[in-house]
Parts: structure tokens; sequence; C-alpha cells
């Protein structure tokens, strides 16, 4: 086999797992409500909901609850994480992605990303 047919199945190798990659991580993240969020502490989920009660951390870490009719979670947004909250305000129609953990007792999402719907607030 000559250098020329090897470059070309190695691209297309690349290609195809490049493509699994995508869909799979694409399908890591599922549509959920509050009240289905007990059962996958350490996954990937998303859910949308009303944001109140936000606060920022003096190291700038935003938390605010998530309300979306079946209950409230609290959601970390870490200063670190890159997530862009300058427009996230009380009473806004949000969605966030992220980790279902616990900390301190209590559920939380630690948020991967956070996209704001509406701004009703």
């Amino acid at each position: 086999m000559d250098d020329s047919a090897l470059l070309k199945i190695s691209v297309a190798v690349a290609i195809i797992g490049l493509l699994g990659l995508f869909l799979y991580g694409a399908a890591g993240s599922t549509a959920y409500s509050v009240s289905e969020l007990g059962k996958l502490e350490g996954r990937t989920a998303a859910i949308s909901g009303t944001a109140s009660s936000m606060s920022t951390s003096k190291a700038g870490n935003t938390f605010f609850m998530l309300s979306d009719g079946t209950g409230q979670i609290n959601v970390a947004v870490f200063h670190d994480s890159g997530i862009d909250v300058s427009q996230l305000k009380n009473g806004a129609s949000v969605e966030a992605k992220g980790t279902v953990q616990e900390y301190q007792g209590r559920l939380e999402i630690v948020a991967s990303s956070i996209s704001v719907l509406s701004q009703n607030g």
C-alpha cells in the first residue's frame, strides 16, 4: 500500500472517530425535570426552568436556584468554567447543563453550560 492510500485511510478513520465522539457527547446530556434528578447523581443532565436567589461569592462563583414546577435545585457556576453569566438575572428562563452531584446533603448541578432562553425578570 502506498503512502497516499494510508493517508486517506488515516484521515477517514480520524473523521469517523471525531464524529463518534461528537455524537456521544451530544447524547451524554438529556433534558430532565428537577424531580427526576435524584437518580442521576454523577451523570450529566440538562434542565430548564426559572432562575432565582442568585448570588456571587468573593471567589467569583455564581450560584442560583432553578425551579421548573416539579421542584428546585441549586446550580453552581464556577468562575473558571468560562461560562458567561452576565446576562443571567433573577426571573430569567434558563437551561443549565452539567453534572448532578450531592453537596452538603443536597443535590446540585455543577454547570458546564448555561443558556438564557428569555429574560422574564
